[in-house]
């Protein structure tokens, strides 16, 4: 029985060695007792006495006081425990980004909307369970944050005087290592006036953003001063690179929208659609994807980047379909239910080439060539389920961020069809599978998570 987040917060720091207990305490120890069995219970007993009653510090090798080692473990478990939870729920933000959904449908033109909007995917990010989602799934984080940029963007390009929508777009654009476009919204920040929400001069807070932002135009300037000593030979798409790779994100974009498509290719595009994506456009991108490009971009990157842009512009029925057009298009590989029936007559067919006849060099050879393809195959499907797998639990997140729990669930457990929990192993270790389980404990939790 896992010790409570409250409990957690509470205790995680304690200032001296306690002594007392209260009937709390122990009514939680008596309450935990009848579920102790095992190896887990006896972690738990250890957890639970060392949070309630630490055992006293050590003097370390150079005469420092320090916890004991089995204190600093529990407060480092504790740590991560409480980051895995977050701070606000997560079903609150959901409740928040529909409802800036629906107020910039009522009212386009809204830019506090749309600020509000963008702060609910930013918070999302830093200060719910989507926090660790987002470390173990990279996809989620990249939808997010595409998300927040096209709602910040599209409140300031209504009211550029918009001070707060500036600064967060600052702040966003430093995460994602935008120096250019972090420095451009910082500064436009620092110029208006507080009648704007600007910073107040004799705020002490004031100082701290102009030292930040001497220094970040600084290496703002080196960063550009470098660029031009290396791209002067290089290709369109080769400089777009570099310039993305310093810093330069905006100069990379311009430089790929003022360039012709036959100067850069398909890399080239894949690149400047996704500079459009981060630059808050996703309209564009849209306008921009027509079926042609399928066949320089390839099926998937195609669908991908048209989910993003429907997930950014708030679509979710047709980010949906792009995403079912993902899962459709991974491999051409077996059902979950086939699987095992697909790998079983791989392994057979190696087996039976394997057969021993005699030792001429052409069996030795197709013996070999047998066995490598088993294990060519065998990785090809194993990658395309992780990445299958991966699809259907961000399609779940999106349904869940659109308040159809019917389909998150049913996404989720599609996704866990590929790692079922069995006790011989065999689990597919994909890189969502933690958010599948997680999501499905919330919605079971929380059946009317709308």
């Amino acid at each position: 029985m896992l010790l409570r987040k409250a409990d957690v917060a509470r205790r995680a720091a304690p200032q001296q060695h306690v002594r007392v207990w209260d009937s709390g305490q122990i009514g939680g120890l008596v309450a935990a007792a009848s579920g102790w069995s095992g190896t887990a219970g006896a972690v738990d007993l250890a957890l639970r006495l060392t949070v309630i009653n630490p055992p006293p510090p050590e003097t370390g090798p150079s005469g420092v006081t320090v916890p004991p080692r089995i204190s600093q473990t529990v407060y480092e478990l504790f740590g991560g425990f409480i980051a895995e939870q977050g701070d606000i729920p997560v079903g609150v933000l959901y409740t928040a980004v529909r409802a800036g959904r629906r107020a910039v449908l009522e009212n386009p033109n809204d830019a506090n909307a749309y600020l509000n909007l963008g702060r609910a995917y930013i918070t999302l990010l830093s200060s719910s369970p989507e926090k660790s989602w987002a470390a173990q799934l990279s996809q989620l984080r990249r939808v997010r944050q595409l998300q927040a940029s096209a709602a910040l963007n599209r409140a300031v390009a209504i009211n550029p005087r918009l001070a707060p929508a500036q600064l967060e777009l600052s702040r966003l654009y430093l995460s994602l290592e935008c120096l250019d476009l972090a420095v451009h919204h910082l500064r436009a920040y620092r110029e208006l006036s507080p009648r704007w929400g600007g910073p107040l001069p004799e705020d002490p807070r004031t100082k701290t953003i102009d030292t930040e932002l001497e220094q970040l135009t600084k290496e703002l300037e080196r960063q550009k001063r470098e660029f031009v000593k290396e791209s002067g030979q290089l290709a369109v798409s080769d400089r777009a690179m570099l310039a993305v790779r310093r810093g330069l994100v905006r100069e990379a974009r311009d430089l790929l929208l003022t360039s012709d498509v036959a100067a850069f290719g398909a890399q080239g595009t894949d690149l400047e659609l996704g500079l459009l994506l981060h630059t808050g456009r996703p309209g564009e991108v849209l306008d921009w994807m027509v079926p042609e490009l399928t066949g320089s971009l390839g099926d998937f990157t195609f669908h991908w980047l048209r989910a993003q842009a429907q997930s950014a512009l708030g679509n979710y029925e047709a980010a949906d379909a792009e995403l079912v057009d993902l899962i459709g298009l991974v491999g051409g590989l077996p059902s979950a239910s086939l699987l095992g029936s697909e790998v079983g007559g791989l392994v057979g067919k190696s087996l039976l080439d394997q057969q021993p006849g005699g030792f001429s060099i052409a069996q030795l050879i197709s013996g070999a060539l047998s066995r490598q393809d088993l294990a060519g195959r065998v990785l090809e499907i194993t990658d395309g389920l992780k990445r299958q797998a991966d699809v259907y639990v961000v399609r779940g997140l999106i349904a869940l961020e659109a308040g159809n729990i019917d389909r998150a669930r049913e996404a989720f457990r599609e996704a866990l069809q590929f790692s079922p929990n069995r006790s011989g192993g065999g689990q597919l270790d994909f890189n969502g599978r933690r958010v599948a389980q997680a999501c499905v404990a919330l919605i079971d939790q929380n059946p009317n998570l709308k």
